[in-house]
């Protein structure tokens, strides 16, 4: 249990759960590929048909002054990573969005693809340290890592541009800021409050089953094949203690459960704990659940 402590991540509302992290997943399925490729086919027509940088030169003239509203080219990126509950699915947002700039005649070519990679790779690197420091659900979390993801691009254009070596420092200094913030406040915090708001209006439907397994050593034995995850916290705590058929010591008390289907139906459940758990489990995780 130790072991699983340090290696997952652990919550204490009503019950302990303790998620073990199979380091070879990342597969998508054929919904994911979908969710994923339809928002960035939208965030390409969005990011290449609308001037957003008109909202701020109007009255931010200055060089570096539109990384302000730079965010919105990364939310697609944080939606499809919040529904998918998949870091794969931000690079395949990222790729498709990048391709719809640049077949719609973008100024960078295929330069912007790279660009639009460069996000999603930065993206879900922020996405992992959140996890890491154990903010990977909260709303801090997601703001540091859209700034993080945000953030990635604005040296690279200073760069390529070679702004960086005829303007004043200030000003780059002042571009890499606005990016940074951007990227917390349009890509991560609002792109955490869409993903919530889509799934608590049930307007994203999935289905999750898993196959619960009795703990330890030879009394590893199946106890039922599936087990879908209502969102009803009282309902689904008894289905999984049904689960517990074979107990380890003679207690009752333990029980995991093993994710055997990648997809689940969220019904926008009250319930803190699996609001929680269900934005963190994958496919083959080993969720541990113990108490009240």
């Amino acid at each position: 249990m130790n072991q699983l402590v340090e290696n997952g991540a652990g919550f204490s509302i009503d019950t302990q759960v303790f998620i073990n992290r199979n380091k070879t997943l990342g597969h998508l399925g054929t919904r994911d590929l979908i969710n994923a490729s339809i928002l960035g086919i939208m965030g390409g027509f969005i990011s290449s048909l609308v001037p957003f940088s008109l909202l701020v030169k109007i009255w931010y003239p200055f060089a570096g002054g539109t990384q302000l509203v730079s965010g919105h080219h990364l939310i697609w990126m944080v939606i499809a990573y919040g529904l998918v509950n998949k870091k794969a699915a931000i690079l395949v947002t990222a790729f498709i969005k990048g391709m719809c700039e640049m077949l719609l005649g973008d100024q960078w070519g295929i330069i912007i693809l790279l660009i639009n990679l460069l996000e999603g790779i930065s993206l879900s690197a922020g996405f992992w340290l959140m996890e890491r420091l154990g903010e990977g659900t909260t709303k801090l979390g997601w703001g540091l890592a859209g700034g993080l993801g945000n953030f990635s691009q604005a040296p690279v254009f200073w760069l390529m541009t070679g702004r960086i070596f005829i303007l004043d420092i200030s000003l780059a200094i002042l571009a890499f800021i606005f990016a940074f913030v951007s990227g917390c406040l349009l890509s991560g915090i609002f792109g955490r409050f869409i993903v919530l708001k889509v799934r608590e209006g049930s307007l994203y439907s999935f289905k999750k089953y898993v196959e619960c397994h009795q703990l330890g050593g030879n009394y590893d034995r199946k106890a039922s094949r599936r087990l879908e995850w209502t969102g009803d916290f009282q309902k689904d705590m008894e289905s999984i203690n049904k689960c517990m058929a074979y107990p380890r010591n003679g207690s009752h008390e333990n029980g995991s459960v093993v994710i055997d289907h990648v997809s689940f139906t969220y019904h926008g459940s009250n319930s803190p704990i699996l609001a929680r758990i269900e934005s963190q489990l994958q496919q083959g995780d080993t969720c541990i659940i113990t108490g009240p």
